[in-house]
C-alpha cells in the first residue's frame, strides 16, 4: 500500500497549504488522480482523505462518477 500512503501524505501536505484568497469556487476543486489498479485500495481508505481534509477546516464533498461516462455515451445519437 505504499502508493496510497504516498498519495495520502501528498494530499495532507496540499490540504495544509493556505488557500489563495479571492479564488472563484470553480478553482477550489481538487481531483485526486491515482493509478486504476489502486482504486480498491484508495476506496478502502477514502475516509482517511476525508479526515485529512476536515482537519484543515476545509469542506469535503465526495462525488462518485463511476458509470457516468458510459451513461453519457449511451445517450449520444448513432
Amino acid at each position: 500500500m505504499a502508493r496510497i500512503d504516498d498519495l495520502l501524505a501528498n494530499y495532507k501536505r496540499r490540504a495544509a497549504m493556505p488557500l489563495r484568497r479571492g479564488l472563484p469556487l470553480s478553482q477550489r476543486v481538487w481531483f485526486l488522480v491515482y493509478p486504476p489498479e489502486e482504486e480498491r485500495r484508495l476506496m478502502n481508505r477514502l475516509a482517511e482523505f476525508e479526515m485529512a481534509t476536515k482537519e484543515t477546516d476545509l469542506d469535503w464533498f465526495a462525488i462518485d462518477l463511476t458509470g457516468t461516462f458510459a451513461q453519457w455515451i449511451d445517450l449520444l445519437p448513432g
